[in-house]
């Protein structure tokens, strides 16, 4: 049977008569509802839903303030009402009161609380209580399941009413650089692969977590030979153990020349290329080193390409005749390639 114009009116509707199997499809139209005729208690959760509504039915004029809320809509995500409080007993907590979710039409009530712990999120499986945790939780339904808020030290950060995205359905190469714009990513821990960047500044650069490495800090630049196993000069705890920082050489330490080794190992300390004759251009500075045939030298006169002096060896070699004392023995000294016997007082 037909409704009359303006038939329907508030004082005419049982509560909670009007349900989804009364309502026939496209049977609410504007015409048909009084201005301010539907209000909450007359409207069963849920009954609302597309099919049974006429195009441009439902107007401004025709809903009483406050009447539409979340449990009268059938919508599948959260709506969640309460209050939220920060350090809340106590610094570092937040509080909670007369929390409610709504959920595909049904709402959930929330006991009050508070907590310390950084995520409280809610499992549709246990759905009259809050979850926490300091971590982020795993294991969550993305489409039934949600981070309500994040506790920041003691702020409250409700989160619930923002886009939360699975991981999985983010497309390859969708985020960019170009997306993103934050002035810190200290939270990050992953083998980031190549990385181009401008000014880098950092605590500690390092080839690898553990000895053998090279390592970049406050102490500059050295080779880690291994672990704080070597010692400083002859300075010993009572047990006789030895303590150090198991580093070979130095390079650019403050309280070092620009290069220092500084512990003994089975490879020289440093290798020259033995070449097969001095520069022959090129800028060099007094005081620069070269290896020429196995015979070490060294700049002594700025230029292009400077100039080269062999510096003094010997190979120990020593002789002479009689008894020892002055001038009676000599010992070798190779100095630019020539070999020359130096007279001694017999003392080597």
């Amino acid at each position: 049977m037909p409704i009359k114009t303006r038939l329907v009116t508030t004082d005419h509707i049982v509560d909670e008569a009007v349900t989804t199997a009364k309502i026939a499809a496209l049977a609410v139209t504007a015409a048909k509802i009084a201005a301010g005729a539907v209000i909450a208690e007359k409207i069963a959760s849920g009954a609302v839903i597309t099919e049974k509504l006429a195009a441009e039915a439902i107007t401004g004029e025709k809903i009483s303030a406050h009447t539409i809320t979340a449990a009268k809509l059938n919508l599948p995500f959260h709506w969640v009402d309460g209050d939220w409080f920060d350090n809340s007993p106590s610094a570092g907590y937040i509080s909670w009161q007369n929390i409610r979710i709504t959920y595909n039409g049904t709402t959930y009530s929330i006991p009050d609380g508070n907590t310390n712990k950084k995520y409280i999120w809610w499992d549709k499986s246990d759905p009259n209580n809050f979850q926490f945790s300091d971590t982020a939780p795993s294991g969550m339904d993305p489409r039934e399941d949600a981070v309500i808020c994040i506790n920041l030290s003691g702020k409250a950060y409700p989160v619930w009413q923002l886009r939360q995205v699975l991981g999985s359905a983010i497309v390859t190469d969708l985020i960019t650089a170009a997306q993103i714009n934050v002035e810190k990513l200290d939270a990050i821990s992953a083998n980031l692969g190549n990385i181009i960047a401008g000014t880098l500044t950092s605590v500690i650069i390092q080839s690898a977590d553990t000895p053998p490495r090279v390592r970049m800090d406050t102490q500059g630049f050295y080779y880690q030979q291994s672990a704080a196993t070597g010692k400083y000069g002859t300075f010993k705890y009572g047990d006789g153990t030895k303590y150090g920082a198991g580093v070979t050489a130095f390079f650019c330490n403050p309280n070092y020349p620009l290069l220092a080794v500084v512990a003994e190992q089975d490879l020289a300390d440093i290798r020259l290329y033995n070449r097969a004759a001095d520069p022959a251009s090129g800028k060099h500075e007094v005081g620069d080193l070269i290896c020429v045939n196995g015979i070490p030298k060294i700049c002594r006169t700025a230029g292009e390409p400077g100039t080269f002096e062999n510096i003094v060896v010997s190979d120990g070699a020593t002789g002479g005749s009689g008894s020892a004392g002055s001038g009676c023995q000599y010992i070798a000294l190779n100095i630019g390639g020539t070999i020359y016997k130096v007279l001694h007082d017999g003392t080597l």
